[in-house]
Protein backbone atom coordinates (compact mmCIF):
# COMPACT_ATOMS: atom_id res chain seq x y z
CA UNK A 1 0.00 0.00 0.00
CA UNK A 2 1.29 3.55 -0.92
CA UNK A 3 -0.27 6.44 0.83
CA UNK A 4 0.39 9.42 -1.87
CA UNK A 5 -1.59 12.43 -3.56
CA UNK A 6 -4.26 11.81 -1.31
CA UNK A 7 -4.41 8.58 -2.33
CA UNK A 8 -3.58 4.49 -0.97
CA UNK A 9 -2.82 2.73 -3.92
CA UNK A 10 -2.16 -1.18 -4.07
CA UNK A 11 -0.71 -2.83 -6.93
CA UNK A 12 -2.72 -5.38 -8.71
CA UNK A 13 -0.73 -6.18 -11.63
CA UNK A 14 2.59 -6.22 -12.56
CA UNK A 15 3.37 -4.82 -16.93
CA UNK A 16 7.03 -4.78 -16.77
CA UNK A 17 10.20 -4.67 -14.59
CA UNK A 18 13.75 -4.47 -15.79
CA UNK A 19 16.81 -2.04 -13.81
CA UNK A 20 15.69 1.16 -15.16
CA UNK A 21 11.99 1.20 -13.83
CA UNK A 22 8.80 -1.08 -12.76
CA UNK A 23 5.38 -0.35 -14.78
CA UNK A 24 2.41 -1.53 -12.34
CA UNK A 25 -1.72 -1.13 -12.42
CA UNK A 26 -2.34 -0.19 -9.06
CA UNK A 27 -6.15 0.87 -7.55
CA UNK A 28 -6.90 4.01 -4.97
CA UNK A 29 -8.29 1.98 -1.73
CA UNK A 30 -9.78 5.20 -0.73
CA UNK A 31 -12.33 5.66 -3.59
CA UNK A 32 -15.31 3.33 -3.22
CA UNK A 33 -15.36 3.17 -6.64
CA UNK A 34 -11.54 1.72 -6.85
CA UNK A 35 -10.25 3.62 -9.57
CA UNK A 36 -7.06 2.03 -11.81
CA UNK A 37 -4.43 3.56 -12.44
CA UNK A 38 -1.20 3.60 -14.09
CA UNK A 39 2.47 3.78 -11.93
CA UNK A 40 5.51 4.16 -13.56
CA UNK A 41 8.49 3.72 -10.55
CA UNK A 42 11.48 4.88 -12.34
CA UNK A 43 14.73 3.89 -10.25
CA UNK A 44 17.63 4.60 -12.68
CA UNK A 45 19.26 8.07 -11.13
CA UNK A 46 19.67 9.22 -14.99
CA UNK A 47 16.23 9.17 -16.17
CA UNK A 48 15.09 9.81 -12.55
CA UNK A 49 17.25 13.08 -13.23
CA UNK A 50 16.50 14.22 -16.54
CA UNK A 51 11.89 13.29 -15.90
CA UNK A 52 12.22 15.71 -13.00
CA UNK A 53 14.07 18.42 -14.88
CA UNK A 54 11.68 18.40 -17.90
CA UNK A 55 8.92 18.14 -15.58
CA UNK A 56 10.00 21.29 -13.50
CA UNK A 57 10.32 23.12 -17.01
CA UNK A 58 6.93 22.57 -17.97
CA UNK A 59 8.08 20.15 -21.03
CA UNK A 60 6.65 16.61 -20.06
CA UNK A 61 2.83 15.64 -18.89
CA UNK A 62 2.21 19.58 -18.27
CA UNK A 63 -0.76 18.96 -21.19
CA UNK A 64 -1.39 15.37 -20.75
CA UNK A 65 -5.44 14.72 -19.31
CA UNK A 66 -4.25 11.12 -18.00
CA UNK A 67 -1.34 12.22 -15.85
CA UNK A 68 -2.17 12.32 -12.28
CA UNK A 69 0.54 13.63 -10.44
CA UNK A 70 4.34 12.43 -9.25
CA UNK A 71 5.72 11.73 -6.28
CA UNK A 72 8.83 10.27 -4.65
CA UNK A 73 9.15 7.10 -2.31
CA UNK A 74 12.69 6.37 -1.55
CA UNK A 75 15.29 6.82 -4.39
CA UNK A 76 12.07 6.21 -7.25
CA UNK A 77 9.72 8.36 -8.86
CA UNK A 78 6.65 7.23 -9.18
CA UNK A 79 4.79 8.68 -11.95
CA UNK A 80 0.75 8.14 -12.02
CA UNK A 81 -1.95 8.24 -14.70
CA UNK A 82 -5.10 7.75 -15.16
CA UNK A 83 -5.84 3.94 -16.56
CA UNK A 84 -7.14 3.36 -19.93
CA UNK A 85 -8.71 -0.44 -20.56
CA UNK A 86 -6.69 -2.35 -22.89
CA UNK A 87 -8.11 -2.52 -26.45
CA UNK A 88 -4.73 -3.09 -28.25
CA UNK A 89 -4.56 -2.06 -31.79
CA UNK A 90 -1.91 -5.25 -31.99
CA UNK A 91 -5.29 -7.40 -30.39
CA UNK A 92 -8.29 -6.28 -32.04
CA UNK A 93 -7.34 -4.05 -35.05
CA UNK A 94 -8.33 -6.24 -37.67
CA UNK A 95 -11.40 -6.78 -36.00
CA UNK A 96 -12.95 -3.31 -35.40
CA UNK A 97 -10.62 -1.66 -38.75
CA UNK A 98 -11.91 -4.19 -41.23
CA UNK A 99 -12.32 -1.08 -43.88
CA UNK A 100 -10.28 1.78 -45.18
CA UNK A 101 -13.24 4.40 -43.78
CA UNK A 102 -12.37 2.47 -40.25
CA UNK A 103 -8.97 2.53 -40.32
CA UNK A 104 -8.71 5.90 -41.61
CA UNK A 105 -11.11 7.42 -38.79
CA UNK A 106 -8.70 5.51 -36.18
CA UNK A 107 -5.48 6.85 -37.72
CA UNK A 108 -7.03 10.43 -37.38
CA UNK A 109 -8.12 10.03 -33.81
CA UNK A 110 -4.58 8.52 -33.03
CA UNK A 111 -3.36 11.93 -34.52
CA UNK A 112 -5.77 13.95 -32.20
CA UNK A 113 -5.11 11.60 -29.10
CA UNK A 114 -1.09 12.53 -29.14
CA UNK A 115 -1.22 15.81 -30.40
CA UNK A 116 -3.64 16.06 -26.91
CA UNK A 117 -0.98 14.45 -25.36
CA UNK A 118 1.68 17.11 -26.10
CA UNK A 119 4.31 14.79 -25.78
CA UNK A 120 7.20 15.35 -27.99
CA UNK A 121 10.70 14.64 -28.38
CA UNK A 122 12.36 10.49 -27.65
CA UNK A 123 9.17 9.69 -24.98
CA UNK A 124 6.86 9.72 -28.10
CA UNK A 125 8.17 6.82 -29.70
CA UNK A 126 7.53 4.90 -26.05
CA UNK A 127 3.83 6.62 -26.24
CA UNK A 128 2.94 4.99 -29.60
CA UNK A 129 4.62 1.21 -28.68
CA UNK A 130 2.34 -1.31 -29.47
CA UNK A 131 1.31 -1.83 -25.29
CA UNK A 132 0.01 1.47 -25.58
CA UNK A 133 -2.18 2.08 -28.39
CA UNK A 134 -6.09 1.20 -27.84
CA UNK A 135 -8.11 0.76 -30.52
CA UNK A 136 -12.75 0.87 -29.72
CA UNK A 137 -15.42 -0.66 -31.66
CA UNK A 138 -16.10 3.20 -32.82
CA UNK A 139 -12.82 3.59 -33.94
CA UNK A 140 -11.64 5.96 -31.43
CA UNK A 141 -8.19 5.76 -29.77
CA UNK A 142 -6.59 5.71 -26.04
CA UNK A 143 -3.41 6.09 -24.90
CA UNK A 144 -1.78 4.07 -22.23
CA UNK A 145 1.30 5.18 -20.31
CA UNK A 146 3.03 2.11 -19.95
CA UNK A 147 6.40 3.78 -20.97
CA UNK A 148 9.07 1.69 -20.67
CA UNK A 149 12.26 4.53 -20.14
CA UNK A 150 14.94 1.21 -20.50
CA UNK A 151 13.73 2.17 -24.22
CA UNK A 152 14.76 5.50 -23.71
CA UNK A 153 17.73 7.49 -24.48
CA UNK A 154 17.92 10.96 -23.46
CA UNK A 155 20.87 12.01 -25.47
CA UNK A 156 18.99 11.00 -28.62
CA UNK A 157 19.68 13.29 -31.10
CA UNK A 158 17.87 13.80 -34.73
CA UNK A 159 14.46 12.41 -33.59
CA UNK A 160 11.38 13.54 -35.33
CA UNK A 161 8.00 13.19 -33.20
CA UNK A 162 5.90 13.58 -37.05
CA UNK A 163 7.89 11.04 -38.41
CA UNK A 164 7.17 8.14 -35.40
CA UNK A 165 3.33 8.96 -35.09
CA UNK A 166 3.21 8.95 -39.43
CA UNK A 167 5.05 5.49 -38.98
CA UNK A 168 2.04 4.50 -37.04
CA UNK A 169 -0.24 6.07 -38.94
CA UNK A 170 0.50 4.20 -41.96
CA UNK A 171 0.57 0.78 -40.44
CA UNK A 172 -3.08 1.59 -39.20
CA UNK A 173 -4.45 2.34 -42.90
CA UNK A 174 -2.47 -0.62 -44.40
CA UNK A 175 -4.28 -3.24 -42.74
CA UNK A 176 -6.95 -3.93 -45.32
CA UNK A 177 -4.07 -4.51 -47.70
CA UNK A 178 -1.26 -5.64 -45.87
CA UNK A 179 -2.00 -9.26 -45.68
CA UNK A 180 -3.65 -9.71 -49.33
CA UNK A 181 -0.22 -8.24 -50.77
CA UNK A 182 1.77 -9.38 -48.38
CA UNK A 183 3.40 -5.59 -47.68
CA UNK A 184 4.01 -5.04 -51.27
CA UNK A 185 4.21 -1.23 -50.73
CA UNK A 186 3.87 -0.52 -55.14
CA UNK A 187 0.49 -2.76 -54.94
CA UNK A 188 -1.26 -0.47 -52.47
CA UNK A 189 -3.30 3.10 -53.47
CA UNK A 190 -1.52 5.43 -55.16
CA UNK A 191 -3.43 7.57 -51.86
CA UNK A 192 -0.90 5.26 -49.56
CA UNK A 193 1.63 5.37 -51.36
CA UNK A 194 2.02 9.11 -51.33
CA UNK A 195 1.64 8.72 -47.82
CA UNK A 196 4.65 6.38 -47.08
CA UNK A 197 6.91 8.74 -49.87
CA UNK A 198 6.28 11.85 -47.99
CA UNK A 199 7.07 9.57 -44.56
CA UNK A 200 9.79 8.34 -46.24
CA UNK A 201 10.86 12.30 -47.22
CA UNK A 202 10.28 13.45 -43.32
CA UNK A 203 7.77 15.64 -45.18
CA UNK A 204 5.33 15.74 -41.98
CA UNK A 205 6.54 18.44 -40.02
CA UNK A 206 3.08 19.08 -37.61
CA UNK A 207 0.46 17.50 -36.77
CA UNK A 208 -1.66 19.08 -38.83
CA UNK A 209 -0.24 18.20 -42.01
CA UNK A 210 -0.38 14.53 -40.97
CA UNK A 211 -4.30 15.15 -40.60
CA UNK A 212 -4.78 17.33 -43.58
CA UNK A 213 -3.30 14.50 -45.26
CA UNK A 214 -5.60 11.94 -43.91
CA UNK A 215 -9.04 13.78 -44.47
CA UNK A 216 -7.70 14.58 -48.55
CA UNK A 217 -8.15 10.47 -49.01
CA UNK A 218 -11.01 8.97 -50.56
CA UNK A 219 -13.18 6.37 -47.94
CA UNK A 220 -12.74 3.81 -50.91
CA UNK A 221 -8.93 3.95 -52.40
CA UNK A 222 -8.32 1.38 -55.13
CA UNK A 223 -5.78 -1.12 -55.00
CA UNK A 224 -2.75 -1.18 -58.15
CA UNK A 225 -3.86 -4.56 -59.45
CA UNK A 226 -7.19 -5.45 -61.18
CA UNK A 227 -9.70 -4.65 -63.78
CA UNK A 228 -10.55 -1.34 -62.40
CA UNK A 229 -6.91 -0.20 -61.74
CA UNK A 230 -6.14 -1.26 -64.79
CA UNK A 231 -8.77 0.70 -66.12
CA UNK A 232 -7.40 4.07 -64.51
CA UNK A 233 -4.35 4.13 -65.14
CA UNK A 234 -5.00 3.80 -68.70
CA UNK A 235 -6.97 6.73 -68.92
CA UNK A 236 -4.59 8.38 -66.88
CA UNK A 237 -1.89 8.28 -69.36
CA UNK A 238 -4.53 8.82 -72.02
CA UNK A 239 -4.93 12.30 -70.42
CA UNK A 240 -1.16 13.14 -69.71
CA UNK A 241 -0.52 12.43 -73.47
CA UNK A 242 -3.48 14.24 -75.02
CA UNK A 243 -3.38 17.09 -72.27
CA UNK A 244 0.31 17.41 -71.04
CA UNK A 245 0.98 21.22 -72.71
CA UNK A 246 -1.49 23.71 -74.20
CA UNK A 247 -0.48 22.71 -77.69
CA UNK A 248 -1.18 19.42 -77.06
CA UNK A 249 -4.38 20.55 -75.55
CA UNK A 250 -5.38 22.58 -78.81
CA UNK A 251 -4.28 19.66 -81.18
CA UNK A 252 -6.32 17.50 -79.26
CA UNK A 253 -9.23 19.75 -79.50
CA UNK A 254 -9.31 20.18 -82.91
CA UNK A 255 -8.90 16.19 -83.27
CA UNK A 256 -11.84 15.37 -81.46
CA UNK A 257 -13.76 18.52 -83.43
CA UNK A 258 -12.91 16.82 -86.77
CA UNK A 259 -13.82 13.37 -85.77
CA UNK A 260 -17.04 14.80 -83.90
CA UNK A 261 -17.89 16.40 -87.48
CA UNK A 262 -16.82 13.20 -89.11
CA UNK A 263 -19.13 11.15 -87.26
CA UNK A 264 -22.28 13.83 -87.78
CA UNK A 265 -21.69 13.76 -91.49
CA UNK A 266 -21.47 9.62 -91.63
CA UNK A 267 -24.21 9.61 -89.84
CA UNK A 268 -26.52 12.10 -91.95
CA UNK A 269 -25.51 10.27 -95.21
CA UNK A 270 -26.68 6.65 -93.32
CA UNK A 271 -30.06 8.36 -92.52
CA UNK A 272 -30.31 9.64 -96.07
CA UNK A 273 -29.95 6.55 -97.74
CA UNK A 274 -31.97 4.87 -95.38
CA UNK A 275 -35.07 7.40 -95.39
CA UNK A 276 -34.37 6.76 -99.54
CA UNK A 277 -34.47 3.59 -99.44
CA UNK A 278 -37.96 3.12 -97.52
CA UNK A 279 -39.40 5.72 -99.61
CA UNK A 280 -39.25 3.60 -103.29
CA UNK A 281 -40.06 0.06 -101.49
CA UNK A 282 -43.56 -0.11 -103.04
CA UNK A 283 -42.15 0.65 -106.46
CA UNK A 284 -42.37 -3.34 -107.24
CA UNK A 285 -46.04 -3.41 -106.49
CA UNK A 286 -48.85 -4.15 -108.82
CA UNK A 287 -51.93 -3.56 -106.50
CA UNK A 288 -53.38 -1.39 -103.80
CA UNK A 289 -56.25 -2.96 -102.77
CA UNK A 290 -58.11 -3.09 -105.96
CA UNK A 291 -56.43 0.00 -108.11
CA UNK A 292 -53.89 -1.66 -110.52
CA UNK A 293 -50.47 -0.17 -110.84
CA UNK A 294 -48.86 -1.66 -113.53
CA UNK A 295 -49.25 -1.03 -117.12
CA UNK A 296 -52.57 -1.13 -118.58
CA UNK A 297 -51.19 -1.79 -122.17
Amino acid sequence: MIPALNMHLENVRVVLRNEVNDITVCRDNRDSSHPFYTMISVKSDAHRKFLTEQMNQGNLFSHAKNFVGSFSVGKELKLLFHYESENLLQTVGSIYLYDFVKCKTAAMNLVGAMAEAGIDGPICRLMLNSRNINVNSDCSVTLNYFLDFNDFDPEEENFSTMDCLAQQVFKILELPWKEKYHGDINSYPDELRLFWMKMQNHSFLTFGQIMAMLRSMPERPIARQGIIWRMKRTLKSIKNVLFRNPSRIVLTLLVVITVIYAAWQINMRIRLKQAYDSNISYSAMEYIGTVYLGNEE
